[in-house]
């Protein structure tokens, strides 16, 4: 029999342990009923199956094309934001604040802080993420980093961050260590908790000098974050030229390319995957939920307690803490500006693939906050029932479609015609290869946009002529693996993630393991 008690970690005091614990049920039983009803289905009514494929085929195509139109636009957009002359527009900024407009801020005001959260990443590793902030274009005396390490690795970590310090504290007006303790009560050992910890000295720093904390705009970032040289100044006019500042958080867009070049194939499709799923989902803001790096200001964060430190997937949850504190009014600006990041990759094939399913199942662990949001939409009554509906929904298809969407695709539309003979020679069974095959076949127009845009995102190398031709022919090729890294590292870890949930077996934070190139 099943014990239904709560994660203790996720579980808020203010819920029922047995409501919270049936939520977090929920969606892998809807998983693995899905999956499994075809199979009983598949020789008593062949034909509904078979419809069911078509339809979902159907489906995909048009989320294909509309994901294709998205990412094209999104992609446009980044292009265009690199070339903007970001200094010339918070001039401009400056020029309508004097003419009386009372909806911006001054950004000469303003402090760019990041919190660069680390855990036994290498000094090669931590000095390219601190260069970029260095070198980026915005006043010294208005950068603030905070490195925040974590006690359970001291023995490195004090000695790795005083040298990091000494190199570069010349570049900001404050550079701050944090060691986060170990062992706190209710934490789970992840970013989250870090973070936190960084961040509320932050808060102490801000009152000491008397800096309004609506005047900080902090960046938390993973260890191999590198910035792009223009990142503060596009933040900074998106920031003071938003009249509702404090209820929007700033998202740039996560591109997994540092190492691109040296990442085995199925890693570079994934990363590309990601980077390209980012850009289409910032074409439509009403979808975006914090991601890894993202920003916000010292006030939201000190208004909703900081980061949720006893979840996994803190950078999501974040989302959802700050839209239901301030009643629904919380919303996503896109900065279409890149923060470049690192592939899985680990210098050994065995322990890369490994790594990276283990980051998949992670992301895919995002279903955790099920049930927080379920039960946050009962409490939350002033927020506008459609917008709590579609929340929901939004949680929940997004959860379901990781787990079965390639399930379905590849495996469930050819039951009926394996399980039932008598069905095999029906003309709707010999005429379902060549619809499904059309269909899926057009899907691909998604993947040949993903692949011209990873040609085109590859970091620079000198080379030239044939020998760039033939560094090139596998980029394109590794786009084959598709189908291999959809259903193992996709549908796999979703319903992986969402079975340990659903029986109780909760996973702790995995910090990804990173080798410097």
């Amino acid at each position: 029999m099943l014990d239904i008690v709560a994660n203790p970690n996720t579980n808020p005091r203010r819920y029922s342990p047995l409501a919270f614990r049936l939520l977090e049920i929920l969606p892998g039983l809807c998983a693995w009923s899905a999956m499994l009803l075809p199979f009983i289905l598949a020789y008593p009514i062949p034909h509904l199956v078979t419809l069911f494929i078509v339809v979902f085929d159907v489906y995909w195509l048009l989320k294909s094309i509309d994901f294709s139109i998205n990412l094209v636009r999104g992609y446009a957009q980044m292009r265009r934001n690199l070339r903007i002359n970001w200094q010339h527009q918070l001039d401009k900024s400056v020029s309508l604040l004097k003419q009386g407009d009372t909806d911006i801020l001054d950004w000469r005001e303003i402090y760019q802080a990041v919190i660069l959260t680390t855990y036994k990443e290498d000094e090669a590793i931590l000095d390219a993420s601190i260069r970029s902030i260095a070198e980026a274009e915005y006043p010294t005396e208005r950068k603030i980093l905070f490195l925040a390490t974590e006690e359970r690795d001291a023995e490195n970590a004090r000695v790795l961050a005083a040298t990091l310090k000494k190199r570069y504290a010349h570049k900001f007006a404050y550079f701050v260590i944090t060691e986060h303790p170990d062992g706190i009560v209710g934490e789970v050992k992840a970013k989250g908790a870090n973070a936190t910890w960084a961040a509320k000295e932050l808060t102490a720093l801000a009152n000491q000098n008397s800096i309004p904390l609506d005047h900080i705009v902090v960046s938390t970032a993973d260890a191999d974050c590198r910035f792009e040289s223009h990142y503060f100044q596009c933040l900074s006019y998106m920031y003071t030229t938003t009249p509702d500042r404090v209820h929007r958080f700033y998202q740039p867009i996560a591109t997994f390319l540092n190492n691109i070049w040296e990442a085995p194939a199925i890693s570079r499709v994934l990363a590309y995957q990601t980077t390209a799923f980012l850009l289409s989902r910032s074409m439509q803001e009403y979808k975006l939920v914090t991601f890894s790096t993202h920003a916000m200001s010292l006030q939201t964060l000190v208004d909703i307690d900081y980061w949720c430190t006893s979840v996994v997937n803190e950078d999501s949850r974040q989302y959802y803490r700050a839209y239901f504190h301030y009643k629904g009014n919380f919303r996503a600006i896109p900065l279409f500006m890149p923060v470049y990041m690192d592939a899985v990759y680990t210098g050994d094939a065995r322990r890369t693939l490994r790594n990276l399913y283990l980051q998949q199942q992670r992301w895919a662990y995002g279903v955790e906050h099920f049930p927080y949001i379920i039960l946050e939409c009962l409490r939350q009554t002033k927020i506008p029932l459609l917008d709590r509906l579609t929340l929901v929904w939004r949680s929940w298809n997004g959860a379901f479609s990781w787990a079965t969407q390639s399930f379905f695709i590849t495996i469930v539309g050819w039951l009926p015609i394996v399980l039932n003979n008598s069905f095999r020679n029906q003309v709707v069974a010999t005429n379902f290869p060549l619809v499904t095959n059309y269909l899926l076949t057009l899907t691909w127009g998604g993947i040949i946009v993903c692949s011209a845009m990873a040609i085109d995102m590859l970091p620079p190398r000198n080379l030239k002529g044939i020998q760039r031709v033939v560094r090139l022919i596998p980029m394109v090729l590794m786009w084959l693996l598709m189908p291999i890294t959809s259903i193992f590292f996709g549908a796999l870890a979703g319903i992986d993630a969402q079975t340990r949930l659903m029986l109780g077996k909760y996973i702790g934070f995995r910090v990804t393991e990173k080798k410097a190139v």
